[in-house]
C-alpha cells in the first residue's frame, strides 16, 4: 500500500500519521522546502509540489501509489485534477481509492437549520463553489478509471492557532 497525500498540512499530517507503520508507504506534498523536514520526521516521504508542475520524483513516485488523498484546497480549480487532466500520464497507474478532502461550506446558508448529506448544495462563496466543482472532478475521475472516490466534507479544518477564536484575537490586537 502507498498512500499518497497532496497538502500534507495540519489535516494531512493526521492522516499520514494513521497510516504509518505496518509496511504503508506513506507521501506527502509541501510547498515549502522548510516544511519537507518535518514531514520526513514524521515518516513522511516528502515533495515539492507547487500546484503548477509535476517534478521528476514526484511523478515517479505517483507510479507506485495505491491511495491518494487530495488535500489542496482549490484556487482557480483543483491544481492536481488540472494537471491531470492535461497529462493523463501522470495517473497513478496502481490506483485503488482516491479521497478528496472538501468543506461543509459547499452546502452554504440554511439558516441554521440541520443538513446532512442529502441536504441540496447551494454554496455561497467563491472557494465554496470552487471545492463543489473538485468534489464533482474527483468523483468522475474515480467513475473514468473505475476506482472508487470518496468526498469527504470536513467543518472546521483548524489546527493549533488556526481557529475563529484566533482569528479574532489577531485582529483585537491589530496583527
Amino acid at each position: 500500500m502507498h498512500v499518497m497525500i497532496f497538502g500534507c498540512g495540519y489535516s494531512g499530517m493526521a492522516i499520514a500519521e494513521a497510516f504509518a507503520g505496518d509496511g504503508v508507504r506513506v507521501s506527502g506534498t509541501t510547498r515549502s522546502a522548510d516544511k519537507m523536514e518535518a514531514l520526513r520526521q514524521n515518516r513522511v516521504e516528502a515533495f515539492l509540489f507547487d500546484g503548477e508542475t509535476l517534478g521528476d520524483d514526484l511523478r515517479r513516485a505517483l507510479g507506485s501509489v495505491t491511495h491518494l488523498v487530495q488535500s489542496i484546497a482549490p484556487g482557480k480549480g483543483d491544481p492536481l485534477l488540472r494537471l491531470m487532466d492535461e497529462d493523463r500520464a501522470s495517473l497513478p497507474s496502481r490506483l485503488e481509492w482516491i479521497g478528496y478532502l472538501s468543506t461543509v461550506g459547499v452546502y452554504g446558508d440554511h439558516k441554521g437549520a440541520w443538513i446532512d448529506e442529502e441536504t441540496p448544495c447551494v454554496p455561497v462563496s467563491g472557494r465554496s463553489k470552487e471545492r463543489l466543482e473538485a468534489e464533482a472532478g474527483w468523483l468522475a475521475m474515480g467513475r473514468q478509471r473505475g476506482v472508487p472516490a470518496a468526498v469527504l466534507r470536513l467543518a472546521g479544518i483548524y489546527g493549533p492557532g488556526r481557529n475563529a477564536f484566533c482569528n479574532l484575537e489577531r485582529a483585537r490586537r491589530g496583527a
